[in-house]
C-alpha cells in the first residue's frame, strides 16, 4: 500500500504545489523523516523506501535489505507501536510543519492503528486552528479502533474542521486513481475555502 500511496502523492502534489515535491515520514511513537520525494526519482525512490522484501523462506534466497529496512531497524521502527502512537506522530509531525505559507495537506497512512483513550482526540483539537488539513487514510480493520475515534470527531466535534478520514473504496489499492483524488482533494478544498483555516 505505502508504494501505491506514494505514487499518487507525488500527481497530486505536482497539482497541488509548484515545486511537486513531497515530504515523507514514517512514524512510532515520533515521526522519522524520509528523503524528500520529487517526481523525477519517483521509480528509484519507491523501490527504496516505499517497499519493503518479504523474508526469504530459504536463508540462500535472501537479498540485501533496501533502505527502507535499514532505516527501520537503525531507529526502531519495527516494532510493535503503542496506543498513543498516532497522537504522538501527530503532536511530532505538527511541530515540524510551519504555520505560515500554505496550507499544507497531510496523507496521514494508518495500518490497524489502536487508540484506547482520549489522547488522539486531544491532539487533534490541539491542532485545530493550525494551517494543516490531516486526512487520514489505511487498510482498516475490526482491530482498528483509530478510525472510530475519527468518525466520532465528525458528530462530536464539529468544529475541528481540518481532520477527515478518508471514505472511498474499501481497499485503497483497487480506487481508482481520480476517485482516489477526489475522495481527498474534496475534503481538503472544502476546507480551505472553508475560511476557518488560520490567517
Amino acid at each position: 500500500m505505502a508504494a501505491d500511496i506514494a505514487r499518487r502523492a507525488v500527481l497530486l502534489a505536482s497539482f497541488l504545489s509548484e515545486t511537486s515535491d513531497v515530504d515523507v515520514w514514517v512514524y512510532t511513537s515520533r515521526a522519522h523523516q524520509l528523503p524528500r520525494l520529487r517526481p523525477s526519482d519517483a521509480v528509484e525512490w519507491i523501490e527504496d523506501w516505499a517497499v519493503l522484501s518479504k523474508d526469504p523462506l530459504f536463508t540462500e534466497d535472501a537479498v540485501p535489505r533496501n533502505r527502507l529496512a535499514g532505516y527501520m531497524r537503525q531507529h526502531g521502527l519495527d516494532g510493535a507501536g503503542r496506543d498513543e502512537d498516532v497522537a504522538l506522530a501527530v503532536k511530532d509531525l505538527a511541530g515540524r510543519i510551519p504555520e505560515d505559507g500554505a496550507p499544507t495537506l497531510v496523507l496521514f497512512c494508518l495500518w490497524a492503528a489502536q487508540s484506547d483513550g482520549p489522547e488522539l482526540a486531544d491532539r487533534l483539537r490541539e491542532e485545530a486552528d493550525r494551517n494543516v488539513f490531516w486526512l487520514f487514510l489505511g487498510e482498516y480493520s475490526a482491530q482498528d479502533s483509530v478510525q472510530e475515534v475519527l468518525r466520532r470527531l465528525r458528530t462530536e466535534a464539529p468544529d475541528i474542521a481540518n481532520v477527515r478520514l478518508y471514505n472511498g473504496w474499501d481497499e485503497l489499492a483497487d480506487t481508482p486513481d481520480y476517485f482516489f483524488y477526489k475522495g481527498v482533494l474534496k475534503p481538503f478544498s472544502r476546507w480551505y475555502r472553508s475560511g476557518r483555516r488560520p490567517r
